[in-house]
């Protein structure tokens, strides 16, 4: 077999391999969030109180002039940053302790007894 040949097979095999994952997270994250963008610029009409297919820019407008929602925004940034900092430095001595002090037959076992809790 030439090695063309094998490539080719490779690249077939990956993207038939890569399919089924790349389309479930398009489906479930890609447009839902696609969805929410576009709707995030419509307008609420008054009347019906339902989401009409116009263009403003009111919605982030209202959002990031109210007080309230610029702070709660900030303390979920702050949230989220106190806890990957936290992750970070719980994770990176454990995997180091693991990868280079835990004997290869015994690594599997510890990785699986740190996972499992979580």
């Amino acid at each position: 077999m030439t090695m063309t040949g094998f490539r080719e097979r490779f690249d077939r095999r990956m993207v038939l391999i890569l399919l089924l994952p790349v389309l479930f997270l398009v489906t479930f994250v890609v447009l839902p969030l696609l969805f929410i963008l576009m709707y995030s610029f419509w307008r609420m009409d008054p009347i019906t109180r339902l989401m009409a297919p116009a263009f403003s820019w009111h919605n982030y407008q209202r959002f990031f002039s109210s007080t309230l929602y610029v702070r709660v925004l900030w303390n979920s940034a702050k949230i989220a940053g106190i806890s990957t900092m936290v992750a970070l430095l719980i994770s990176y001595p454990v995997a180091y302790w693991l990868g280079r002090y835990i004997s290869h037959k015994w690594q599997a076992t510890f990785l699986l007894l740190i996972i499992i809790p979580f």
